[in-house]
């Protein structure tokens, strides 16, 4: 029984968001059901798993490499004073400023907001949205105004 099991069951399962992916889902799910018993699809899915968490591992690391090579091309286009640099292959590097904010006092921002007239453009992140419907709804309290709770069954892996 899982921490939301009361509370799942007031709710309406979530239906999905984009059909089209939704639609390349189904394919799969025909194909897995065709040519996978139901135990093989677990097998499956536990490999899936795997494949995701070893590509993640891969994509963290090349995003590391590139981060290092792009500090590295910055320093060295600053030391030669030049804002671009192409290979005989055509292919071309360039560097150009752009601002980058960063908010350090929230309230303060958000009251420039609200007197700029941009508190529709606010809302809370979605994982704040989340945790906050998460404990009213574990408390017994009902959903903000504007919001509703659907139940999404979510599968957890421990590794073996």
């Amino acid at each position: 029984m899982g921490k939301y099991t009361s509370v799942a069951s007031r709710l309406p399962p979530l239906q999905p968001q984009d059909e089209s992916y939704q639609e390349k889902v189904e394919q799969v799910k025909t194909k897995l059901r065709n040519d996978f018993e139901p135990n093989e699809i677990l097998r499956a899915y536990i490999g899936f798993r795997k494949i995701r968490d070893e590509q993640k591992d891969k994509l963290s690391a090349a995003n590391l490499s590139l981060e290092a090579a792009a500090q590295l091309l910055i320093e060295q286009f600053e030391v030669e004073g030049i804002e671009s640099k192409k290979l005989e292959t055509g292919e071309a590097v360039s560097i150009h400023p752009e601002p980058y904010p960063a908010v350090n006092d929230s309230e303060a921002f958000r009251q420039w907001c609200v007197k700029e007239g941009l508190e529709r453009s606010m809302k809370l992140s979605w994982q704040s949205t989340a945790a906050i419907i998460k404990e009213r709804l574990l408390n017994g309290d009902p959903e903000p105004p504007g919001v509703t709770a659907y139940v999404k069954q979510k599968l957890s892996f421990r590794k073996g």
